[in-house]
């Protein structure tokens, strides 16, 4: 049989009890005498519990998950940031960092990042006059989707960042910037794109589907991509059309791959 990732999702049953939901809830909008508003409010506590009965019995029959998959949770993940500051990865500016991801049940379709570590530092960012400015990164979060059967995933990636210049300094009040990315392993990362890396920096730069390394340790490893904006500091100011992130990750423990 193929690879579903979520057998339920279009479940008949799931389907119907979702439009009884919708029409109750429909219904308790309708009303306007304040007693037949409560009897159509508690047909829609009866269409949810019958919601929640039909999935749970979907998931049961289909081997769901009731608890989440954390990869990483004990520094078992190593990642990296990679900056492009332009169109191609001819030069990036890296920072590792430490990823936590966790896999929701019951079929681990949606997926949140986090980081095990505390703030962690790109290498020097030349911008404009300032020689070398030291960028500092701090709260990576994100949130999307995964396919445990192809190992694709989507997110949402957000993080702070904190520049310190080297000769000319950072003005206080532009230090801090927000980076917000969509990222994606299907972007369309080409090999021209990475053609002015070393070798050992394009080890670090990895643009495809989650899978399993062969061979010990047997980590699994992806990486994302894809246009990254600044926000509120320095970083905005001299990047005002964004940035290329790539997310590469490398993750020793579970990740619920099919």
């Amino acid at each position: 049989m193929p690879c579903v990732d979520d057998p339920c999702s279009q479940s008949p049953a799931i389907v119907a009890a979702r439009k009884e939901v919708a029409s109750a809830q429909a219904e308790v909008q309708k009303e306007v005498d304040f007693s037949r508003r409560q009897a159509a409010a508690g047909a829609v506590k009866v269409a949810q519990a019958k919601l929640a009965a039909v999935t749970n019995q979907c998931n049961e029959a289909h081997g769901g998950a009731t608890a989440p998959v954390v990869s990483g949770a004990h520094g078992g993940g190593t990642g990296i940031l990679n900056l492009a500051m332009g169109a191609a990865f001819n030069t990036t500016s890296p920072c590792p960092f430490s990823p936590i991801l966790t896999f929701a049940p019951p079929f681990f379709t949606s997926v949140t990042l986090g980081t095990f570590a505390g703030a962690q530092t790109f290498s020097p960012i030349k911008l404009g006059n300032l020689e070398a400015v030291s960028v500092t990164v701090k709260d990576v979060t994100g949130s999307g989707v995964f396919s445990r059967c192809s190992g694709h995933m989507t997110l949402t990636v957000s993080f702070t960042t904190v520049s310190k210049g080297s000769g000319l300094s950072v003005p206080t009040s532009k230090e801090q910037d927000t980076c917000t990315a969509a990222l994606s392993t299907s972007f369309a990362l080409s090999a021209a794109l990475l053609q002015h890396l070393t070798d050992e920096e394009q080890l670090d730069v990895v643009n495809a589907d989650f899978a399993k390394e062969s061979g010990p340790p047997h980590l699994v490893v992806g990486g994302l991509t894809g246009p990254a904006k600044f926000e509120g500091g320095i970083l905005a100011e001299n990047f005002p059309s964004g940035v290329l992130l790539n997310v590469t990750m490398r993750m020793l423990g579970a990740v619920p791959l099919v």
